[in-house]
């Protein structure tokens, strides 16, 4: 007979393999930018940089991927979580670990305890918490990591589409004040770091990308495919433009800003129309039976008082 003393060991090693996983993310977190930033600077220096040593995790996770010969090279992952804000060099190894090795156990682990939850003598409440608890090890099993990484990719891209008015009208006045795109950036990068870290993080990577990539285009192009929102591709093209072609960029950011003005407020518009068909639920749900209560409620209390509704009196016909 299953017992429940197997689910909590279960739920207990689930909850201590995340935590770990969440102390290795913390103390071993190393960006992409940041072996980029050392081989670089090895590179035109002759500055021999100390080798990193991976964490302990990372190495089993690669062990085990290579027993199963499963690879963790993938281009468009690492892109995708990168849009996430997931930046460690094993987060790639550790996608593909969780997906290939460990989603699986927690699958059957689901699927076990889907079976024991049809012998389970016990009330309703009982069947209840064990097929929560199925649901939960099913859905972890099928699409867990994916689920949590489209979280904080959603997460992301909201925090950086509400940021983008206030650096892009920042930028437009820095840039109209006389100063270059770099320093004008620099200064963005400054004023903006305590309100906005997202977008900043964002901006920075791509002024090390501008002075140390011989490609400038390269640049603000990687910057527009790590955020993947569009007016980021919008500014990106801006920017790109005005390098290639050497238009002006104050009018460009002009009409850009003026845009995202307009943007915000048919935003602001849409969101106010939807205001009453939103609150027809609750009204319908909270307002109305209250309203009914109140009118309806002392007439029945009244005929309630007096015995009935002649007042408990029968009312003989005459023939």
């Amino acid at each position: 007979m299953f017992s429940p003393t197997y689910l909590a060991f279960a739920i207990i090693s689930v909850v201590i393999f995340t935590m770990y996983m969440s102390v290795v993310h913390l103390i071993f977190f190393t960006s992409k930018l940041k072996h980029r930033v050392k081989a670089s600077v090895a590179g035109a220096y002759g500055v021999e940089t100390e080798e990193e040593v991976p964490p302990i995790f990372a190495v089993f996770c690669e062990w085990i991927l290579k027993q199963f010969k499963i690879n963790a090279v993938s281009k468009e992952i690492s892109i995708w979580m990168s849009r996430a804000g997931i930046e460690s060099p094993y987060a790639v190894s550790y996608y593909i670990f969780f997906t290939r090795i460990m989603q699986p156990i927690i699958l059957l682990l689901g699927l076990f305890v889907l079976y024991k939850t049809f012998n389970v003598a016990g009330g309703i409440l009982d069947i209840l918490i064990y097929l929560i608890v199925t649901i939960c090890f099913i859905i972890g099993g099928l699409r867990g990591a994916k689920i949590y990484i489209n979280n904080l990719r959603t997460k992301r891209t909201e925090k950086l589409i509400s940021s983008f008015p206030e650096m892009l009208d920042l930028l437009l006045v820095c840039i109209e004040a006389g100063l270059g795109l770099d320093a004008a950036l620099n200064r963005v990068c400054k004023e903006l770091r305590a309100i906005h870290p997202i977008v900043v993080s964002e901006l920075d990577r791509m002024r090390l990308e501008l002075t140390m990539l011989n490609d400038r285009t390269q640049a603000l192009q990687n910057l527009s495919e790590r955020i993947d929102v569009v007016a980021f591709k919008t500014l990106t093209a801006a920017l790109i433009q005005t390098e290639k072609f050497g238009t002006s960029l104050v009018d460009t950011l002009r009409v850009l800003s003026e845009e995202q003005r307009l943007t915000r407020l048919y935003s602001a518009e849409q969101k106010a129309a939807r205001i009453p068909v939103l609150i027809t639920i609750p009204l319908i749900l909270c307002i109305m039976p209250a309203f009914i209560m109140i009118i309806v409620g002392p007439p029945i209390v009244k005929v309630i008082s007096n015995g009935g509704l002649f007042g408990g009196a029968i009312i003989v016909p005459k023939k």
